[in-house]
């Protein structure tokens, strides 16, 4: 899913755009028990506990792709796999069937590791995609599908913190009632995936809220997927360690900022906000960069069974960052190419030019030399 169909189904969490019908929870107690509450409505909820679910469904669509959400295909065998047969029947079921809602929580359950407590929120939502004019605009006239969707979240239940609260009114200071609080959610799972503002019923989109929680196994046991899930800094590290091992650290400053500028010039060229890059065409990005072929060669071969990564995930679109051992230097992207790496007087220099006499040191102006 794209940024734009992400932020699409998003702006459905509001009272006004609201097109959920039913929500369902269940909660999981630290010993491993499920307790389901009664199905409802969702317009029939008090408006201010819609609006705290809101923000729950929000939060699960947020953060950026390979970082918090992540693009999964379920892996199909006669057009179909179990776990993405069983996704399909409960998002089919508009939560309307307790026995299938709570198999499926259980299936949650069994392979979600969690020492706390945790409350499993499920909602059915039925959004009548609106067609686009020629300019982009939305035209709900022209509206010929209806995306019915399930939003799973997996919030965190924990015990408010100690402390004292007053009563003005009667002039009590008094320890405060501790209570269960519901926060937000550490992992959510939108199916079906929202692809090219249409269903794809062979893919959903998954939330972590930061990779210390991915939840593998839990992510392995619901979608049948065997791979590693890589997040955008995964990528990132195994960029840097094929790119070192196969130039023997022999690569400078000036083949790393090239091939910056020719990454940034490919991402600001693209008409969508993910591009995917094969380890071949890196590799001849690399070589164009100033790579020795048969370094790019042995990069392309040392990348194995990989066979894509997210080129924006392999650059700093804002900033290049040189970390020397006493000191990091950070520059903004448009002027990366001022700074040279050279020697003087027999020793290596990172020097970036200075066009004013004055220069600022912890925001005090002062003389360049």
């Amino acid at each position: 899913m794209t940024k734009k169909e992400i932020l699409e189904i998003r702006k459905q969490f509001t009272p006004e755009n609201c097109s959920l019908t039913r929500i369902v929870t269940g909660y999981v107690s630290p010993e491993k028990e499920l307790s389901m509450f009664a199905p409802k409505a969702f317009l029939s909820l008090p408006e201010e506990e819609a609006f705290k679910y809101f923000d729950i469904f929000k939060a699960a669509l947020s953060g950026k792709k390979g970082k918090t959400l992540y693009d999964i295909e379920y892996p199909t065998v006669n057009g179909s796999s179990d776990e993405e047969n069983m996704i399909r029947e409960l998002r089919d079921s508009r939560l309307t069937r307790p026995e299938i809602t709570e198999n499926f929580c259980e299936k949650i359950m069994d392979s979600y590791n969690c020492p706390e407590g945790y409350l499993i929120v499920l909602i059915h939502g039925a959004y009548d995609i609106p067609g686009k004019t020629a300019d982009d605009e939305e035209n709900f006239d022209a509206s010929d599908e209806v995306y019915e969707h399930i939003l799973c979240c997996i919030c965190p239940v924990s015990l408010s913190k100690p402390g004292l609260s007053i009563k003005p009114e009667e002039k009590k200071i008094e320890d405060r009632i501790r209570d269960w609080v519901i926060g937000k959610p550490l992992n959510a799972m939108l199916y079906p995936a929202f692809n090219d503002r249409s269903e794809d019923i062979h893919s959903l989109l998954y939330f972590s809220k930061n990779v210390k929680c991915m939840q593998e196994e839990f992510v392995h046991a619901m979608t049948g997927i065997q791979d590693e899930i890589r997040s955008g800094e995964d990528e990132k590290l195994l960029f840097g360690e094929k790119f070192t091992d196969c130039t023997n650290g022999s690569a400078d400053y000036d083949i790393l900022y090239a091939f910056q500028e020719k990454a940034l010039e490919v991402l600001e060229s693209a008409d969508t906000d993910e591009v995917k890059i094969s380890p071949k065409d890196l590799g001849s990005m690399l070589q164009s960069s100033g790579v020795e072929e048969e370094q790019a060669e042995a990069f392309v071969k040392s990348m194995g069974d990989v066979k894509e990564l997210n080129l924006g995930n392999l650059v700093d679109k804002s900033k290049m960052t040189v970390t020397l051992p006493d000191a990091t230097i950070k520059i903004p992207a448009q002027y990366a190419y001022r700074l040279e790496v050279k020697e003087i007087d027999g020793r290596m220099y990172a020097a970036f030019p200075i066009d004013e006499n004055y220069v600022e040191v912890n925001g005090i102006a002062v003389k360049a030399r």
